[in-house]
C-alpha cells in the first residue's frame, strides 16, 4: 500500500538542517490515508502582508511558547485549518528550506484520515484543497522557475491544479517529498 511505502521511506530519511541563524518556522505536509492518497494545501488570503494569495502548507513562525518546531507546525495547522493535533500522525521530516524573507522553515509530514474536516481560517486563508499524489507523480511541471539564494540557483517546478498555481517554496517542499518518497527528481541545483 502506498501509505506504508511513504511511512517506510520517511522513517529512513535523514533530513538536512541548515546552519543559518535565521528566524524559524515550520509547516505540515499532510497526506490523506486512503488508497489514492491526497496532499493537503492551502491558498493564503489576498489580504495578508506576506505570500498573499499563494499556495502554501499550513504552518507559520515559531513562538516562544512552542516546545519545538513540530509543536509550531501542529499549532499553526490547528489555527489555519481547524485540524487538532490529535488527528495528525506525524511520520517524518523533510529538508529545511529558506524562504525569500530569510526564514528557515522545517517541513514535517503527517497522515490524516481521508474524510477529515478541514475548515480554512478566513483571516488567513482563502481556501484549503487536496491534490492527489498521483497528480505530482504523473504530470510534468507546467513550468520551471529559477529561484536564487545567496550563490545558489535552484530549478523549481510549478504545477497548475484546478486553478491553483503551486510554485515557490511550497513546490520546493513538494519536490523534496517526491524525491524522498518516490525517487522523483523535479528540482535541482543549477549552479553554486
Amino acid at each position: 500500500m502506498l501509505i506504508e511505502e511513504i511511512v517506510t521511506r520517511l522513517a529512513a530519511n535523514h533530513p538536512n538542517s541548515l546552519p543559518l541563524d535565521f528566524p524559524e518556522a515550520a509547516v505540515l505536509l499532510l497526506v490523506t490515508m486512503e488508497t489514492s492518497p491526497h496532499m493537503v494545501l492551502t491558498k493564503r488570503s489576498d489580504r495578508l502582508k506576506t505570500h498573499s494569495g499563494q499556495v502554501a502548507f499550513p504552518g507559520g513562525m515559531q513562538e516562544a511558547s512552542d516546545a519545538d518546531l513540530l509543536a509550531t507546525a501542529l499549532r499553526e495547522t490547528e489555527e489555519e485549518i481547524s485540524l487538532p493535533s490529535n488527528q495528525v500522525k506525524v511520520i517524518g521530516q523533510l529538508n529545511q528550506v529558506v524562504s525569500r524573507h530569510q526564514i528557515k522553515v522545517t517541513p514535517y509530514v503527517g497522515l490524516v484520515a481521508a474524510d477529515v474536516e478541514l475548515i480554512p481560517c478566513p483571516r488567513e486563508l482563502h481556501s484549503v484543497f487536496k491534490v492527489p499524489l498521483e497528480f505530482f507523480q504523473n504530470n510534468e511541471p507546467d513550468r520551471i522557475d529559477q529561484l536564487g539564494f545567496r550563490n545558489h540557483k535552484l530549478a523549481v517546478p510549478c504545477w497548475f491544479y484546478e486553478g491553483y498555481e503551486i510554485w515557490g517554496m511550497s513546490a520546493i517542499v513538494i519536490a523534496d517529498f517526491l524525491h524522498t518518497v518516490f525517487d522523483l527528481k523535479t528540482a535541482h541545483l543549477i549552479s553554486s
